[in-house]
């Protein structure tokens, strides 16, 4: 290899990190950390509603009722969660 090419291939290395860099700036690259850290708050957050409704909130309207009506309840309250879910990560889930 040329002296010339080897100027050539650590200049397109640093362009590389620099791209990065500036990509990283503008937040098209996130860490790792971070996007673990966010999955780890949004999944405590989806188990705390499903948690609050099942244990809580579902219980003591559903006496009485018949196994498939408390079937068809549990999964109306699932889907209301499931649906509900990009609001609450926008509002209790800001990282």
């Amino acid at each position: 290899m040329s002296v010339s090419g080897a100027l050539t291939g650590k200049n397109q290395v640093a362009a590389e990190r620099e791209r990065f860099k500036l990509d990283v700036e503008r937040r098209d690259f996130v860490a790792r950390t971070e996007v673990n850290q966010s999955f780890t708050k949004y999944f405590a957050l989806v188990r705390r509603s499903i948690y609050k409704a099942f244990e809580f909130d579902l219980p003591p309207r559903q006496e009485g009722l018949s196994a498939i009506e408390i079937k068809k309840m549990n999964r109306r309250r699932l889907d209301e969660i499931l649906r509900g879910l990009p609001l609450l990560i926008d509002i209790e889930g800001k990282v």
